[in-house]
């Protein structure tokens, strides 16, 4: 299931992240993938500079027995897309 998002999004109920893509505009952002809440623990980070783009995926999905949250911790993200199962 492909998510698509600006700010933080709960994904609880899905255990595996296939991949991820940010795009940055006008200010520096960092994402938290945590495991299944905004208290979870941060399972990985991702930083992204004013005006670039990142993704990600997986040969082997990341799994999170609790599910995924994603934290959207500075408000420049232009948009995120992340694919879970």
């Amino acid at each position: 299931m492909i998510v698509s998002f600006t700010d933080d999004v709960d994904c609880d109920d899905k255990k595996n992240l296939y991949s991820w893509s940010f795009s940055q505009g006008t200010g520096p952002c960092i994402v938290n993938f945590r495991r299944g809440a905004i208290g979870g623990a941060i399972v990985f980070q991702v930083q992204v500079p004013t005006g670039t783009s990142a993704s990600q995926s997986y040969s082997k999905p990341l799994r999170a027995q609790e599910g995924w949250f994603i934290e959207v911790v500075n408000s420049g993200l232009t948009m995120g897309m992340v694919d879970v199962g």
